[in-house]
């Protein structure tokens, strides 16, 4: 007899994915904001800056996680961060995007 095969490795989620409000001052500098997530099957989870800036790795398999204070460009306002959690080989990645929005 045949062994049957084996399933398919279950696919990375990302879910629940949100940003926290950047103080954005006129003599603000070093600004920050953090990101809430719940990412399941993942084996590498980061945060990608906008325009392919800094990458951030964050914590994987986790649920309700907020992140460690990631730096945040009151210059530059209005980007949007990528978060790609990657599964074993084979799964398709998830991906999310958060646009933090500062304090007016």
């Amino acid at each position: 007899a045949v062994a049957p095969p084996p399933p398919p490795p279950t696919p990375p989620t990302l879910t629940n994915v949100s940003a926290s409000q950047p103080v954005c001052q006129a003599t603000t500098t070093g600004a920050t904001f953090t990101v809430t997530y719940t990412s399941t099957n993942t084996n590498t989870l980061t945060l990608t800056a906008p325009n392919n800036g800094a990458q951030t790795p964050l914590t994987p398999n986790v649920t309700g996680q907020t992140s460690a204070p990631i730096p945040y460009d009151c210059a530059n306002p209005g980007g949007s961060y990528g978060l790609k959690a990657i599964g074993l080989s084979g799964t398709t990645p998830a991906t999310a995007t958060v646009t933090p929005t500062p304090t007016p």
